[in-house]
C-alpha cells in the first residue's frame, strides 16, 4: 500500500511537474512571440513615420525652390531689374580704363580677401577648405578691384553687413568725376536690399549674361 502511494504521488507530481513546465515554456513562447510582434509593429511604425516626414520635408524642399524660381522670374521680367541691369552695364563700361587703381588698393583688397574674409568663412564654413585667394585676387580685372576696394575697404560696415551702404560717393574715375556706377548704386541699391530683405534672400546679384560680370 505505501509503495502504491509513493508511486502515485510520484506520478502525479511528475505529471504536475510536466505540465508547469509545459504552461511555462508555452508562456516564454507567447512571450517571446508577443515582443517580435510588438518589435515589428514598432519597427513598421517607426519606418511609416519616417517615410512620411521624408516626403513631407521633400514637398517643402520643392515648393520651396518652386517659388524662389518663380520669384526670380518675376523679378526679371520688372522693369526696374531691366533698367538697373542695363543702367550697370553701361556704368561698368564707361569705368573701364578710367579707374584711379592704385598698387596699395591692390594689395589692400589682397589682404581683406586673405584675412577678414577667409577668417570669416572658416568660421562659419569649418569642413569646407577656402578658397584660393590668390586666384581669386589674380582673375580681377582692374575694374573690379577698383569697385570692390570702394564697397568693401572703404566701407565702414561690418563684413557680413556692407550692403547697408547706400552711397559709393568715393567711387571716382580716374579724372575725379564721381562714377555712374556711384549713382546708379545710389540710385537702385536701397530697393534691391528691401526685396532682399522681405523675400529673406541671402543676396541678390544682377549678372550681366555675355560676360557674367556680377
Amino acid at each position: 500500500m505505501s509503495l502504491h502511494w509513493n508511486l502515485g504521488l510520484k506520478l502525479h507530481v511528475a505529471i504536475a511537474g510536466l505540465t508547469v513546465s509545459s504552461i511555462l515554456v508555452a508562456s516564454l513562447l507567447i512571450y517571446q512571440m508577443a515582443s517580435t510582434t510588438a518589435h515589428d509593429m514598432t519597427q513598421k511604425t517607426v519606418y511609416a513615420q519616417l517615410e512620411a516626414t521624408r516626403s513631407a520635408k521633400a514637398m517643402e524642399i520643392e515648393d520651396y525652390f518652386h517659388t524662389i524660381r518663380n520669384q526670380l522670374i518675376s523679378l526679371s521680367d520688372s522693369l526696374m531689374v531691366i533698367d538697373a541691369t542695363h543702367a550697370f552695364t553701361q556704368a561698368v563700361a564707361s569705368f573701364k580704363g578710367n579707374t584711379n587703381l592704385t598698387p596699395e588698393m591692390r594689395q589692400q583688397l589682397n589682404d581683406y580677401y586673405h584675412q577678414d574674409f577667409s577668417w570669416q568663412y572658416k568660421k562659419k564654413n569649418p569642413a569646407i577648405p577656402v578658397y584660393n585667394m590668390d586666384q581669386v585676387i589674380h582673375d580681377l580685372d582692374d575694374v573690379a578691384i577698383s569697385m570692390q576696394h570702394e564697397m568693401m575697404i572703404n566701407n565702414a560696415h561690418p563684413l557680413g553687413k556692407k550692403d547697408l551702404r547706400d552711397a559709393a560717393d568715393n567711387l571716382h574715375s580716374s579724372r575725379g568725376q564721381n562714377s555712374a556706377y556711384a549713382e546708379m548704386h545710389e540710385k537702385y541699391h536701397f530697393h534691391f536690399r528691401e526685396i532682399q530683405r522681405h523675400m529673406g534672400y541671402q543676396d541678390l546679384f544682377l549678372v550681366e549674361p555675355e560676360q557674367g560680370r556680377v
